[in-house]
């Protein structure tokens, strides 16, 4: 079989904006697929002049590629189009009220009031063992709480810390958690850390996942928007499953 026969072949058979691949029609850009003919009858001749290994792989590697682009073209993008543009959950916060960080350490973050267990920096506002109840913040205090590397510290009842957080962060806030995974080297290691955390774990305070639809912790329940991993541990973003209570002003 000659190039131009196998190009006329194809190009008859299919319109120009198609190629028949394993039995289904992929959507290619004419240029592409001619260029995916010509590499097919490279691989074809040299099959029957010598082993062809490197021919046939570069060739197969050549119509995965096609194949995976059409998948996306025709699944994926359109989904994605309808994806919003990612948001700043900090600056969202924000928006709402005050930003805090429980568990700061060194770090000084401008725009935050700092929290840790004792004021073993200057920049710590407030010092307050978060094993205790209640802590020392008024209710809907908050926007934005970031908890980074604090969770799996804490001995105290889960719930009860959980409680504690819907009840200082304002509706429509947005509370960031990084924590240990249960197994890691990251929980291992440190000799501090009580408990290691998987990614559904925080699925059990949200009515709307499989896991918080069977089990009832608490009356106040969180929204699971994010939940991901990163080489430090866990990374969860949440929302308080509360609304803004309207209060009357004296005329």
């Amino acid at each position: 079989m000659k190039t131009e026969s196998a190009r006329k072949l194809f190009c008859n058979i299919v319109p120009d904006w198609a190629v028949l691949v394993e039995d289904k029609i992929t959507t290619l850009p004419k240029a592409e697929y001619l260029e995916w003919l010509d590499a097919l009858e490279a691989a074809y001749l040299d099959w029957k002049q010598r082993d062809g290994q490197q021919v046939r792989q570069a060739t197969r590697d050549k119509i995965l590629k096609y194949d995976t682009k059409t998948v996306y073209d025709k699944f994926w993008r359109p989904v994605l189009a309808d994806v919003p543009p990612a948001l700043d959950y900090e600056e969202a916060g924000a928006a709402v009220g005050p930003k805090l960080m429980l568990g700061s350490g060194e770090n000084k973050t401008a725009g935050f009031l700092h929290h840790d267990r004792a004021k073993l920096w200057p920049h710590i506002d407030v010092a307050h063992d978060l094993n205790e109840f209640p802590w020392p913040w008024e209710d809907n205090s908050f926007g934005y709480i970031e908890m980074s590397d604090v969770l799996e510290h804490l001995r105290a009842d889960m719930v009860a810390v959980m409680d504690e957080l819907h009840r200082i962060l304002r509706p429509g806030g947005y509370l960031y958690i990084h924590t240990a995974e249960a197994g890691s080297w990251q929980l291992a290691m440190d000799p501090t850390h009580v408990v290691g955390f998987r990614p559904e774990s925080l699925d059990y305070f949200d009515p709307e996942r499989s896991y918080g639809e069977v089990y009832c912790y608490s009356e106040r329940g969180w929204r699971v928007v994010r939940r991901t991993s990163d080489a430090g541990g866990l990374l969860f973003i949440l929302q308080p499953r509360k609304v803004a209570v309207a209060v009357e002003v004296p005329a």
